[in-house]
């Protein structure tokens, strides 16, 4: 989408004329629906400003290199930039830094850690990466997804294949009861985490038993 909008920008595209090009909003309206805030995310405690380098590709590929070495240890935004920010957007910043794709996924996958859904995010970046692909996830603590044809699935546990699954990863009862009662909100949560990344997870019922590699989803 954005190299849409570069190809379509006035300017010099002469190879040794290089173009800083912004584009942003007025009165709520974009030059590209793709690039309309979504209003349910905009409270989070994470913003990102969206940058993009293109050009010749063995430059391109040269910058990259050096971006991922240096940004995220020196990547910090000097303090002209945060207060222009926090002015320009009327935000309060307590720091603001540079980060490739990949910094940026990797400080989303430690975060997961931290919430207890760290094995969420290599089946969400995977979906990132390629919409099209396939894979699954199954983990004790997480309801079981697969992903197949563009379409992410949820399994919907028995009670029966729940209890024994839950008690591999509580070994006390009192904690493997509490984690029973919790698990609706857990499903809850993870398909939250999901649709704010854009994947709408399906349910399927499971029977005991049963999972979701083992069923046609076609």
């Amino acid at each position: 989408m954005l190299t849409e909008l570069v190809a379509r920008a006035p300017g010099s595209t002469a190879e040794d004329g290089g173009r800083l090009l912004a584009f942003g909003g007025d009165a709520d309206n974009y030059p590209a629906s793709a690039l309309t805030p979504d209003p349910a995310l905009g409270q989070g405690a994470l913003l990102l400003l969206p940058l993009r380098l293109s050009g010749n590709a063995d430059d391109v590929a040269t910058f990259s290199s050096a971006l991922e070495a240096r940004l995220f240890d020196q990547g910090m935004a000097g303090a002209a930039t945060a207060l222009l920010v926090q002015e320009a957007f009327g935000i309060e910043l307590e720091h603001a830094r540079y980060l490739t794709r990949h910094d940026l996924c990797a400080m989303t996958a430690m975060q997961y850690e931290h919430a207890g859904i760290g094995a969420l995010w290599p089946l969400i970046e995977s979906a990132l990466y390629e919409p099209a692909g396939d894979d699954s996830l199954d983990a004790d603590d997480l309801p079981p997804l697969r992903r197949m044809g563009g379409v992410l699935w949820l399994g919907e546990l028995d009670d029966a294949d729940l209890r024994p699954r839950l008690a591999r990863v509580f070994d006390d009862a009192s904690m493997l009861e509490a984690a029973l009662r919790r698990w609706p909100a857990r499903v809850v949560q993870v398909e939250a985490v999901l649709v704010a990344h854009g994947l709408n997870p399906q349910r399927m019922p499971l029977d005991v038993g049963q999972s979701l590699d083992a069923i046609s989803l076609a």
